[in-house]
């Protein structure tokens, strides 16, 4: 697997886990708790053709929320190599800053 950080457009034609972050997190409110959410996480096999369907309002339900709500989103980071498997397995551990400053990135290395 390869870690590539804030990837050029020319970088997104290939297939893995992708990080989305948001310029400012979402903040829905739930009852009396306040939920915000600022980067979502997924898989594809042309991370480039996904991106743009997310931008276009076909993608993950977040990113259409973010999309109505005017926020600005990038490509953060992208692991190429990695499967649907490793994504559930980022998902399931949360932790997404930890990803993103390459706190868990090192474990990759190995």
């Amino acid at each position: 697997m390869q870690i590539i950080r804030d990837p050029k457009i020319n970088e997104l034609g290939v297939s893995g886990v992708y990080f989305l972050v948001a310029e400012e997190p979402y903040r829905a409110k739930t009852g009396k708790m306040q939920k915000t959410a600022g980067v979502y996480v997924g898989y594809a096999d042309n991370i480039g053709d996904r991106f743009y369907e997310h931008c276009a309002g076909r993608g993950a339900r977040l990113t259409q929320v973010w999309n109505d709500d005017q926020i600005i989103y990038r490509v953060a980071m992208i692991i190429t190599g990695a499967d649907r498997t490793f994504e559930r397995k980022i998902k399931r551990g949360g932790h997404y800053s930890e990803w993103l400053s390459g706190a868990r990135c090192k474990s990759l290395a190995g």
